[in-house]
């Protein structure tokens, strides 16, 4: 299922070329503006390390976040009504503007936290386009040219495999392996990186 991506449905196309399983890829699912994936920021983060020492394709996947989802408490005032959809599409300019230069989208998950802490931490308006500005600079990726893919692409289809695979709620981890679909864990669970790592070696 995740082994074949485009840029139409904002996923990249091949996988580092030292990378040896090919039958099997993790997929991180999450959304920048979720709390719980903030929170397991840290954890997403030694996986996608452990991915890449043990050459496994990981990669990252886009789920939207209901409005409803929200905790007030959380977030301030002027960030509550927020879509969650443009953050998305955000890291999904920057996966677009990556293609074929990082490795294990290991930079891409960096720009997804980035997103995560000025959000958190700085508040502000992700609906707003220049809410990335400083990001794409410190990622050193073109704002002009991120603007561009930005305003024409579509999470559509990122969404709608999240939706297809039945998973609502992130962060959420799973193991691809010639098509089939193994969960690691839930958003419901407390995500062990122990725990994750066992169970992908078991299928390797």
């Amino acid at each position: 299922m995740f082994t074949e991506r485009n840029t139409t449905s904002c996923t990249r196309t091949s996988y580092d070329t030292h990378i040896t399983h090919k039958n099997t890829i993790i997929v991180f699912i999450g959304n920048p503006l979720s709390s719980s994936c903030w929170i397991n920021r840290s954890i997403t983060h030694k996986i996608q390390h452990y991915c890449s020492d043990k050459n496994i394709p990981f990669s990252i996947l886009m789920g939207y976040l209901k409005q409803t989802s929200f905790k007030k408490s959380i977030f301030r005032t002027s960030v509550v009504k927020n879509d969650t959809e443009p953050a998305c599409r955000a890291v999904a300019a920057a996966r677009i503007m990556l293609l074929q230069k990082d490795h294990n989208d290991h930079t891409l998950l960096h720009f997804f936290t980035s997103i995560q802490e000025k959000f958190f931490e700085q508040g502000g308006d992700t609906t707003h386009i220049e809410f990335y500005k400083n990001i794409c600079e410190a990622h050193h990726l073109s704002y002009d040219a991120f603007v561009d893919i930005f305003n024409i692409i579509s999470t559509d289809v990122e969404f709608n495999t999240t939706k297809k695979i039945g998973i609502s709620r992130f962060p959420n981890l799973i193991l691809d392996q010639s098509g089939m679909i193994h969960p690691l864990a839930l958003a419901s669970e407390s995500i062990s990186f122990e725990k994750i790592t066992t169970t992908i070696d078991s299928f390797l």
